[in-house]
């Protein structure tokens, strides 16, 4: 299924294979995977990714591009894996 969605509170995981264990508190998803962050204004790009929600942690690896949007600016933080 393409753009699969699962969303917490505060953070909604979207992408093509996605994975949900609601007493761990863990999802995963492989393939075209965003993670938007609602709380840190941020959207995390990647090929493969995990959240932990009791951690408050997610997970990106593979071609992974991070975007904060701010009040006064924007970054843009590109790398081949990334840890939030």
């Amino acid at each position: 299924m393409k753009h699969a969605k699962i969303e917490y509170d505060l953070k909604t995981l979207v992408g093509d294979s996605l994975y949900f264990d609601k007493r761990r508190q863990f999802s995963s998803g492989s393939n075209n995977i965003v993670i938007l962050d609602t709380v840190n204004k941020t959207v995390v790009k990647g090929h493969y990714g995990e959240i932990h929600k009791a951690k408050d942690s997610m997970f990106i690896t593979k071609k992974s591009g991070n975007h904060h949007f701010g009040r006064e600016k924007t970054r843009c933080i590109c790398t081949g894996n990334g840890y939030l």
